[in-house]
């Protein structure tokens, strides 16, 4: 028997089947990727393996030990942790208080608080980070954050610890250094269960990759013994399309497009400096940057989620006066944000709701909302925008990360806004999903449409912007046109 096996593990939620007679197992020191699209099962098999759901059937073996685990603390107990890409550690708090926040040790009722800060000290170095036990981990990079987190769960002694989508915040040169801590988990011993959407990381980094479709296994495979195109072929069920998005002749095209947006001299007394930058009519503008170089405040700071200090905006050549949400959509621009679930939807109320929100002025009368309006509306763009969902009342907590996308973006074609504003337009979306995402995206700019994107994706950047500006440090260092455009210049615009 393997070190830790999950028989026959089955799992279902009102009208869905989630997993069926699934079989998983990961060896000793092992780093096993778990692969597969948006509600192919991962996150459920996760989530039963830490004790966030119970099985509905089925048995998990730890070392030839049956475990009973009825919930996430008796699952730590057992040694089994899981790392979300929201970390859950305390900003205000150090990095010592944090490591040992669940289990500090004590003395007669006191806190030996030199020996906490000496073990934080061991386990982060022992890590290779050098970090102070005494620095609040507010002031710490991603990274370093991730690194902390990951101590917390060495001084627990875990045996298996589960990463789900770690890298979705990370720069490239933070990936390999995450991917050097994984490493020296497996010399430890520790297994390292991985997920991720990065199809490209879990070649670098797996043993093995066990891969999941709508709700079963298909196979575990090695690296080494298949390709991309081929790991993608198992997750979807065919064979995946060659898809060339961006298209020579929008260059032409864009040539002669009026400018729709116009920022000079953007600030925020902090991230920005002085950010200047134009969008044509059907232009997708792509932003670069390190995490931290300011790229994402210059979308927020544009729409007035986060208050600009200096700068000018003009939209379709009107001078904008105050940088506000309500001002940036009644002037046709809307901003879709990277945290979609906590920022961009309302997950206790269904597709309908969240999508006829920015929409209510239209579609109500003396204050009543006209149901069959509504309804005929709503349809239409889950139509458009092919949204998969039982119904318009489907819950848009229960849909898959793609198709929550898709409802934020039908929201904001509701009132027809002509300038999309995307941060992280595919963050956390699997890889056929990603596809209709590029593919609507580029449906909306062909009909006069405006977008401008954030993105920690070279590759994305590179499929789908007509030009991309970089920036470093809070200012553009670059701009590049498609044709020009290579990661390599990118990458080092960045730095």
């Amino acid at each position: 028997m393997s070190y830790l096996h999950m028989k026959g593990i089955s799992k279902s939620f009102p009208g869905v089947r989630a997993l069926s007679n699934v079989d998983f197992e990961a060896e000793k020191g092992e780093v096993h990727a778990i692969a597969g699209e948006n509600g192919a099962g991962k996150s459920t098999l996760i989530k039963i393996l830490s004790g966030a759901y119970l099985p509905d059937e089925g048995q998990i073996f730890l070392d030839g030990k049956e475990l009973s685990i009825t919930d996430p603390h008796s699952g730590r107990e057992q040694g089994i942790s899981v790392i979300y890409q929201e970390l859950s550690l305390i900003p205000n708090m150090t990095v010592a208080e944090n490591i040992f926040l669940a289990n500090m040790p004590k003395r007669l009722g006191a806190v030996k608080w030199q020996e906490m800060r000496q073990r934080s000290h061991d386990v982060l170095q022992e890590i290779g980070f050098d970090i102070s036990p005494n620095a609040k981990v507010r002031d710490l990079s991603i990274v370093q954050q991730q690194a902390v987190e990951i101590a917390k769960i060495l001084v627990e002694e875990t045996k298996i610890v589960v990463m789900d989508e770690p890298t979705a915040l990370l720069p490239p040169r933070e990936v390999k250094t995450l991917f050097e801590v994984i490493n020296k988990l497996r010399a430890k011993g520790v297994t390292v269960l991985y997920i991720s959407h990065r199809l490209d990381e879990l070649f670098q980094i797996a043993d093995r990759i066990t891969v999941l479709r709508d709700g079963t296994k298909i196979g575990t495979v090695k690296p080494q013994d298949i390709n991309q195109d081929e790991l993608i072929q198992m997750m979807i069920g065919r064979k995946p399309a060659e898809r060339q998005y961006w298209k020579p002749e929008r260059a032409e095209m864009l040539k002669n497009a009026p400018v729709v947006l116009e920022v000079e001299g953007l600030g925020d007394g902090k991230n920005l400096k002085n950010v200047s930058l134009s969008v044509r009519k059907g232009e997708i503008l792509g932003i670069a940057g390190l995490v931290g170089s300011g790229n994402s405040e210059i979308l927020q700071c544009i729409f007035g989620a986060k208050q600009a200090v200096s700068g000018r905006i003009k939209i379709q050549g009107k001078e904008i006066k105050s940088f506000e949400p309500a001002t940036s959509i009644k002037n046709s621009l809307a901003f879709l944000p990277a945290d979609r679930k906590n920022l961009g939807l309302v997950l206790g109320m269904t597709i309908k709701r969240n999508i006829s929100l920015t929409g209510l002025d239209q579609l109500s009368n003396f204050f009543v909302v006209k149901n069959h309006q509504e309804n005929a509306v709503v349809d239409q763009l889950i139509k458009k925008l092919r949204i998969k969902s039982r119904s318009r009342e489907q819950m848009v907590e229960t849909l898959s990360g793609g198709n929550q996308q898709k409802v934020v973006m039908a929201k904001w074609l509701l009132p027809e806004c002509q300038i999309l504003m995307f941060d992280e337009p595919t963050r956390g979306i699997d890889v056929g999903a990603r596809s209709e995402i590029y593919e609507l995206m580029l449906e909306y700019v062909d009909q006069g449409g405006t977008i401008v994107m954030v993105s920690s994706d070279m590759q994305e950047l590179l499929a789908v912007c007509d030009r991309i500006i970089v920036i470093g440090q809070g200012q553009v260092t670059a701009v590049f046109d498609h044709e020009e455009a290579t990661e390599e210049k990118i990458g080092m615009a960045m730095f």
